[in-house]
Parts: C-alpha cells; sequence; structure tokens
C-alpha cells in the first residue's frame, strides 16, 4: 500500500506487509482508505501508516471496495457473490446474502444520493438497497461479464462497463 503526496510530491510506503491488495476506496469522513485483498482480507490504512485489519483471510478474494457517500457504511465484493458491509458507527462488518453464490462480484458504486449501490458481476448486475439491506435480482440483459461501475457525481446515473457482449 502506497500514498502519494501530491503537494511534496512523493510517493510513501504504508501497511508493510499488506500485500496483494485488489480495490481501495477512500472514507469521505477521514480520509482513511478501505482496502480489499486478493487473499479475502480488508483493512483500513490511514496517511499516517496506521493499519487496521477488519477481518481475517477466511473469506472468498475480494475484488472491490466503495464508501456510502455519507461515509457511515461500505461495501465490499468479490468472488462467490461475496458481498460484505462495515458499519462504521458500530466498527462491525457483517456478510450479506450476495445475489449469486456462483458470480463473481466484481464492481460496485455508491448511488450519488446513497439510496443504494450497483453491483457489477458474471454477466449481470444487482441493486443494492440501503434501507432494506437487500440485493435485487440481476438487472437488465447482459451477455458480458461486466467488470466495474461508477456513478456520475450528483446524478442518477452509472457508467458500467465489460469485456464484450450487450447490456441492454
Amino acid at each position: 500500500v502506497l500514498f502519494h503526496n501530491t503537494t511534496a510530491d512523493q510517493v510513501v510506503p504504508l501497511g508493510r506487509g499488506l500485500t496483494r491488495s485488489r480495490a481501495v476506496a477512500i472514507d469521505p469522513r477521514d480520509g482513511s482508505a478501505l482496502c480489499a485483498g486478493i487473499a479475502g482480507t480488508f483493512f483500513r490504512v490511514w496517511s499516517n501508516g496506521t493499519v487496521v485489519n477488519l477481518t481475517d483471510a477466511l473469506q472468498p478474494p475480494l475484488f472491490d471496495a466503495a464508501w456510502s457517500p455519507d461515509g457511515a457504511e461500505a461495501l465490499m465484493v468479490g468472488a462467490s457473490g461475496t458481498i460484505y458491509r462495515y458499519d462504521r458507527a458500530n466498527d462491525t462488518v457483517e456478510r450479506r446474502v450476495g445475489p449469486d453464490p456462483l458470480a463473481d462480484l466484481t464492481g460496485v458504486s455508491w448511488a450519488s444520493n446513497g439510496s443504494g449501490a450497483l453491483i457489477t458481476g458474471f454477466q449481470a448486475f444487482w441493486w443494492y438497497d440501503r434501507a432494506t439491506g437487500n440485493v435485487s435480482a440481476p438487472v437488465g440483459n447482459v451477455t458480458t461479464d461486466l467488470t466495474g461501475v461508477a456513478w456520475r457525481p450528483n446524478r442518477t446515473e452509472a457508467i458500467v462497463i465489460g469485456t464484450s457482449g450487450y447490456v441492454g
């Protein structure tokens, strides 16, 4: 894990020994990084080098992470339909029921209004409803592996990307 300071134009290694990280999301409240690891771990890293592990390496690999716009919770997604929710207020991690235990979930991005998040994966995308904590059935007609998603700031639109095929 590296920290890049643009003011000083320097890169500083943080969290030595934390290897095989796949995704990072910056906490909108305190600027710490939530990192998801390929070994199934996730942890928070602060710019002073403090590292807090949030899970043991017993879960499937994690591929993406995203904080809610208000910083109250974060979602991490990964292999075998894995979805984890981090509750900042209680400093707890809970495994959510994923949409499909056979689908690798490759991306997650919160709606700009914080009502939920789109999750991308193997030939589908799903909606995580923040109010209920439920994940919808697949949305749309997809014949490609979706690899990422990003919401347009202050909009009701998201961009979803994939390898090839059709999204409709």
